[in-house]
C-alpha cells in the first residue's frame, strides 16, 4: 500500500514537471509595426535578408516547423501587389504555387489573401498577406504535405491583429 501511495504521488509529479516545460502562450505587440499576435513564448526579430525593408518575426512551433511574420514597408498600393501575386497565383507563374488553394482573406476590413506553395516534394507553404497602413504583412509557415496545419500554426495565424493607427490627423491636431 506504501509503494502505491508513492507511486501515485510521483506520478502526479512527473504529470505536473512535464506541464511546467509547455510554453505558455500570451500576446505580443509591436506597436511600432502595428500588429500584435498570441505566441508561445518571444519570438525572434530580425531584418529580413530576402525582402527589403522587411522586418521578420520568427518563433519555433516545434524543432521541425518555425512561423514567421514579416512586415513590409511599402509605398506601392497593397491592393495592387495583392492582385499581381493573386495573377502570378492563378496563371502558375508564382513558384511552385497552388492555383486551388488560392483565397481572399480580410481582417477588420483590411483586404488578403492566402494561398500555398511547394517548398519540396515533403513540404508545402502557407503563407497569408494583408494590407495595412502602408505595410504589408506577410504570414508564413510550412508543413507536410498530407497532414493539416499545425494546431500552433492556425492559432498564431488566426491570433494576427493590426493595432490602430497611432497617427494624428490632420483634422485631429
Amino acid at each position: 500500500m506504501v509503494g502505491l501511495v508513492v507511486l501515485v504521488f510521483f506520478g502526479r509529479s512527473n504529470v505536473s514537471f512535464a506541464q511546467s516545460k509547455e510554453p505558455t502562450w500570451k500576446e505580443y505587440s509591436y506597436p511600432e509595426d502595428g500588429f500584435a499576435i498570441m505566441l508561445p513564448h518571444a519570438p525572434r526579430k530580425h531584418p529580413d535578408k530576402n525582402i527589403p525593408d522587411t522586418t521578420a518575426y520568427s518563433v519555433n512551433i516545434n524543432p521541425d516547423y518555425a512561423f514567421t511574420l514579416r512586415v513590409r514597408r511599402n509605398a506601392r498600393d497593397c491592393n495592387a501587389v495583392l492582385d499581381q501575386l493573386r495573377g502570378g497565383v492563378l496563371s502558375g507563374k508564382a513558384r511552385g504555387s497552388n492555383p486551388s488553394s488560392l483565397k481572399n482573406v480580410t481582417l477588420n476590413g483590411h483586404s488578403g489573401l492566402e494561398y500555398e506553395w511547394n517548398v519540396s516534394d515533403e513540404k508545402v507553404a502557407r503563407e497569408r498577406y494583408y494590407c495595412g497602413e502602408g505595410r504589408i504583412y506577410i504570414l508564413a509557415v510550412n508543413r507536410q504535405r498530407n497532414e493539416p496545419l499545425l494546431p500552433a500554426a492556425a492559432k498564431i495565424i488566426n491570433s494576427f491583429r493590426m493595432l490602430n493607427s497611432t497617427r494624428v490627423r490632420p483634422d485631429n491636431k
